[in-house]
């Protein structure tokens, strides 16, 4: 593992931290469209980005169109549907705890995956990052049970995000999988808004509204989506996962910065724990890993 792959990781889940608290001020306005509009808009930006560094563009075969439809879908469509509604219904650093226990589903599926058992560091780190992001937390379920399940909603979606790419990585590459993953789920999100919503799809935004969507955009799609696959294709999702326990720390920060949550004693100790949780998990785990069966 290089430390590009790492810097890579860091700055793409960083981004992705940081839109929790730019969810939570899109609660008014439509989810479909406004997200429809968004990956359409960093398709281009994906395309045009390709052509002026002269990169070519991988035609997919169909298996592979299957998989990256599923990364639409499942990562893109439907974790942002239960990322907004959540942090319409708790607060965004709550929510960031929640989505940030997916080093726990990515280090074990991610090794089933490929057909072997999970390394032992790799489980304990995402353990520990899973503790950390409890401390984040300091909710009951009892508190808003729809809201906690909504999140754990979104934290799936960031798990089938990493994993269901995993299969065309290799045969596309991160380029292939930004590019036909965000102009599908551009295309699923703005059939859905004019089945569902019809003239009432895509109302103007207020300037707050605008900021939010075009961070979103350009940003969490555009920008960190290139530097998500590329990390994952350089270390593998098991220990890329583990990165994912930086978005309650940006959720957090993030949201105590535009004040929609305030910084706690218990929140910076566990913050402090899910750093130690990926220290840990990128340490050489000492000899190749077990295989299956």
């Amino acid at each position: 593992m290089n430390l590009r792959s790492v810097l890579l990781a860091i700055g793409a889940m960083t981004f992705v931290g940081a839109s929790v608290a730019a969810a939570s001020l899109l609660g008014d306005y439509p989810v479909l469209a406004s997200q429809g509009v968004r990956y359409a808009v960093a398709s281009l930006l994906l395309v045009a980005w390709m052509r002026a560094s002269k990169r070519s563009l991988v035609r997919p075969s169909r298996a592979d169109l299957t998989w990256v439809g599923g990364v639409a879908l499942v990562g893109m469509v439907l974790f942002n549907i239960f990322l907004i509604a959540s942090t319409n219904r708790i607060d965004p650093s709550l929510v960031g705890a929640i989505v940030g226990t997916a080093p726990v589903g990515l280090a074990v599926i991610g090794a089933l995956q490929l057909g072997r058992r999970p390394r032992a560091n790799l489980v304990a780190a995402a353990i520990t990052v899973a503790i950390g992001t409890a401390l984040v937390l300091q909710a009951r379920v009892e508190d808003d049970p729809l809201g906690i399940a909504l999140a754990l909603g979104a934290m799936l979606g960031e798990v089938g995000f990493s994993l269901l790419a995993v299969p065309v990585l290799a045969s596309i590459g991160p380029l292939g999988v930004s590019i036909h993953s965000t102009w599908m789920a551009a295309v699923m999100l703005i059939i859905g808004a004019l089945v569902f919503d019809g003239s009432l799809a895509l109302p103007m935004p207020t300037p707050t509204e605008f900021l939010a969507l075009t961070y979103l955009t350009v940003f969490v799609t555009a920008i960190a989506f290139m530097m998500w696959y590329t990390a994952v294709d350089g270390m593998g999702a098991e220990r890329a996962g583990l990165f994912a326990g930086i978005i309650p720390v940006s959720a957090l920060l993030t949201s105590s910065m535009i004040g929609t949550d305030i910084v706690t004693l218990p929140k910076l100790v566990g913050v402090l724990i899910v750093g130690l949780g990926v220290a840990f998990g990128l340490r050489n785990p000492g000899g190749p890993s077990s295989q299956s069966g």
